[in-house]
């Protein structure tokens, strides 16, 4: 948005801010008065409440009578996950069935019905947390301080009672299903042990141990006898070969050496007789008595060697037969003790199977039994995670209406509203007043502001530079009236126009006291009333209209209108009498000759027009003058209504020389440039000398 658009904002600085506030103090202090007022009423109304806190200690694992294990331990859970296991526990402080049992239990010792709603008194409870701490707060409020330590108690009692309630329940519902088990395993243990004693009665077993041990020994003993009856036996048949080799051999005195003594004496008998015939042959002849008898005698030892040889040999060859059957009957006896021995280890593996299934069932049994005794304890337990560390007490004092917490916020809500409104009626105040204003918002040139005059008849505000020229305000048009005189025109300033966009604005004074200002330099200056509707410079020198600008129209001459002024070099031209087509005579060659008959007499000539919104007067004179000057009267015509007269003059080319400030407070304008500005040039140079 361009500086000329309409509409346009101009930024305050910190210091205009500043100064905004301070004028506006007392809309700010009267804001923030009824704010406080307000609070203080309500303070003084509203309904007190009061809070009891209750503090509990909570831990994530209870103590127990006796060490047992929990039906749901999940303390070493908790212990990672400390933080959600706090908030469910806050989760469960604050839900409704909670709410709902302290309620009905506050209900039955006939207290005060204001929390006989479940919803009412969750409103009223307040559960938080310490940080780094095992505690809890328990915060209930209540218009009764009794009846709130008793609210915060109660939930800290229910609270405590459910918990220790969670505990027994669990191991309750499991005692209760151990119960069952129990008497499905004593079954099962009953019958395991019929199957054991039906089984040995079967078997008919009374030790089935002592049964394969015995039939392990005896197979023992077997294995030992057959072993020797089979080595005897393979003795024997070796002798009997022995003897059958021998015999085949007809090797009779070996046979007879491995044979019984009386076998081994003959033997030794015939190999006597044997030596003896042997000795007769190599001395005696065959007929030899001695030989023949030898002979004979050789022969009967032979033959009754032979004889007992035989004799001996089936005698062997019995015996032989005999350890055979011996060892025939001692391995039939091994295999059938063997086969009794495999059916006493397939009965007692039997057994054993029946007795495991038994010890299994009797541990199961056991354990539960054991169980069942620490869920008994746990469901009588009175030991619990929550320990109320202070009970709640009835509070002294209200917690609610905090009257200087109130006081305090209503005071600040109130600066800040009275600053609002402040700022508010400064912002809608889009009157003109700082050169910044003027420069943005209108972009034409600040000529100047002329402060207040503090004076009842308007001859001593237009004559005040006269009376007064070491004041402020003369101060100030001096000020004006160098901006003027740097104008940048191509020629010295000779006829300046002075309007405004509205009516009142001050611009037959500020004519005055500018041609006052002009005239202090030794210029001639001239005023002329160009307001043929309205005409008020009469009235500034306290003067009759007489003849005047109407009446040169007329044909009169100049030197008969115009009049001089109380300031030296400064003349006035009225409008005279009342003429018709005020606008026509001002568009007139008339009225060109007249400002150029001025020319040639004065140096300056200032012409003071109607306002250039409501009539054209000021639009047609623009083309006959040098610049205009635009007066704006502070806190009057709008931004909008200002920029709409530059808009019109612009239109038609005229050449606007600024804006001039009329009439401004320094001690009320929102603009501190202008208090700054009072300051400096009236306490430091009231007393100088006038230029």
């Amino acid at each position: 948005m361009s500086p000329t658009s309409e509409g346009q904002f101009v930024t305050l600085g910190l210091h205009e801010l500043w100064t905004v506030l301070v004028l506006r103090k007392r809309t700010i202090a009267v804001v923030a008065a009824a704010a406080l007022a307000l609070a203080a009423l309500y303070n003084a109304t509203a309904t007190r409440w009061y809070e009891a806190t209750s503090i509990l200690q909570l831990t994530i694992q209870a103590g127990q009578e006796v060490k047992t294990d929990k039906v749901n331990d999940l303390d070493q859970y908790h212990r990672w996950h400390r933080d959600l296991f706090v908030t469910t526990q806050l989760d469960i402080l604050r839900s409704r069935a909670l709410a709902t049992e302290v309620v009905e239990r506050h209900r039955a010792l006939g207290q005060d019905p204001l929390v006989d709603d479940v919803d009412t008194f969750l409103d009223l409870m307040d559960i938080r947390a310490r940080d780094k701490s095992d505690l809890i707060d328990i915060r209930v409020q209540h218009t009764d301080p009794e009846q709130a330590a008793i609210l915060a108690n109660l939930v800290a009692e229910v609270y405590r009672e459910h918990n220790l309630d969670a505990t027994r329940d669990a191991a309750v519902e499991a005692r209760s299903w151990i119960s069952q088990q129990l008497e499905s395993y004593q079954a099962e243990v009953d019958a395991g042990r019929g199957r054991v004693r039906q089984y040995l009665a079967d078997h008919d077993l009374a030790d089935i141990d002592e049964a394969v041990t015995e039939l392990s020994a005896r197979a023992e003993a077997l294995h030992k006898a057959h072993a020797a009856a089979r080595t005897a036996r393979i003795e024997q048949q070796a002798r009997v070969e022995v003897i059958r080799a021998s015999q085949a051999r007809t090797d009779l005195h070996s046979v007879a050496k491995s044979l019984d003594s009386d076998v081994s004496a003959l033997a030794a008998a015939w190999t006597a007789a044997r030596a003896e015939h042997a000795e007769a042959a190599a001395r005696y002849g065959d007929r030899h008595p001695v030989r023949i008898a030898t002979r004979a005698r050789l022969d009967q030892l032979e033959d009754e060697l032979e004889r007992d040889v035989d004799a001996s040999l089936q005698a062997e060859e019995a015996d032989l037969e005999v350890l055979a059957a011996t060892e025939e009957r001692l391995a039939a006896a091994i295999d059938t003790s063997r086969a009794e021995l495999l059916e006493r280890h397939r009965q007692r593996d039997g057994y054993q199977q029946l007795e495991l299934g038994l010890a299994r069932t009797q541990a199961f049994y056991d354990q539960l039994s054991r169980r069942d005794g620490e869920l008994q304890l746990q469901s009588q337990t009175q030991l619990n995670n929550v320990r109320v560390v202070d009970p709640a007490r009835a509070a002294i004092s209200a917690v609610w209406p905090r009257s200087l917490l109130n006081l305090a916020a209503s005071l600040l809500l109130g600066l800040m509203a009275g600053v609002g409104v402040a700022l508010l009626r400064d912002y809608v105040d889009d009157s003109l007043v700082s050169p910044l204003e003027v420069t943005r918002y209108l972009d034409i040139p600040y000529l100047g502001l002329i402060p207040r005059i503090d004076v009842d008849a308007t001859t001593q505000v237009a004559l005040h530079a006269h009376h007064q020229p070491t004041s402020a305000a003369s101060e100030a048009l001096r000020s004006i009236r160098t901006v003027l005189d740097m104008n940048p025109l191509e020629r010295p300033l000779q006829r300046l126009l002075v309007t405004s966009a509205v009516k009142s604005e001050g611009k037959t004074s500020t004519s005055v006291l500018l041609g006052t200002t002009f005239a202090k330099l030794g210029r001639r200056v001239v005023i002329v009333d160009a307001d043929l509707r309205r005409p008020r410079l009469h009235k500034v020198f306290d003067a009759d209209r007489g003849l005047g600008l109407s009446d040169v129209f007329a044909g009169g001459s100049l030197d008969d209108v115009l009049r001089r002024s109380p300031v030296d070099g400064m003349s006035y031209l009225t409008v005279g009498s009342q003429p018709e087509g005020a606008t026509e005579l001002l568009a007139s060659v008339r009225m060109t000759n007249v400002l150029a008959e001025l020319d040639e007499r004065f140096d300056l000539v200032i012409l003071d027009s109607p306002p250039s919104v409501l009539i054209a007067d000021a639009a047609i004179l623009s083309r006959s003058v040098d610049g205009i000057a635009l007066v704006v009267r502070e806190g009057t015509a709008s931004r909008k209504v200002v920029f709409d007269a530059v808009r019109r003059l612009r239109s038609v080319g005229a050449d606007i020389l600024g804006v001039i400030v009329n009439d401004l407070d320094v001690h009320r304008s929102r603009s501190a440039y202008y208090a700054d500005y009072y300051r400096y040039g009236y306490a430091e140079y009231r007393d100088d000398a006038v230029a």
